[in-house]
């Protein structure tokens, strides 16, 4: 899966990655979460970036849904901005940001970590 860095829209994938580290961004000076190992799947230093997603946005759903529900959540706040329960709609606020840069605030970068599909004919 071919996801791109938010602050300078750099392809991550194993061949572009090996060896530096990937940093998940969070907001509100929170540190990166930190992986060494990008294999191109959505874990990011042991954290699944869509259960994050979740967390990050609509954590007071955690409670009404199943493990697997909540991370569908997050898919669909990443793949489509936001997320419908119970009749209400969520957007998403805080969209997920990868970065070679550790030290990259969150709040300052403005894009978003996208996910570019790939087709080989």
């Amino acid at each position: 899966m071919p996801f791109t860095t938010a602050d300078s829209n750099e392809r991550l994938s194993i061949n572009t990655v090996r060896g530096k580290p990937v940093y998940l961004l969070q907001p509100y000076g929170a540190p990166a979460i930190e992986e060494n190992n990008f294999d191109g799947s959505c874990i990011i230093g042991g954290m699944d970036i869509y259960e994050w997603l979740a967390t990050m946005n609509v954590t007071h759903l955690k409670e009404s849904v199943s493990e697997s529900e909540f991370r569908q959540f997050g898919v669909s706040l990443f793949y489509d901005g936001e997320v419908t329960f119970d009749g209400e709609c969520y957007e998403c606020m805080y969209p997920i940001k990868l970065s070679f840069n550790k030290h990259a605030v969150y709040e300052d970068i403005k894009e978003k970590t996208v996910y570019i599909e790939l087709y080989i004919f």
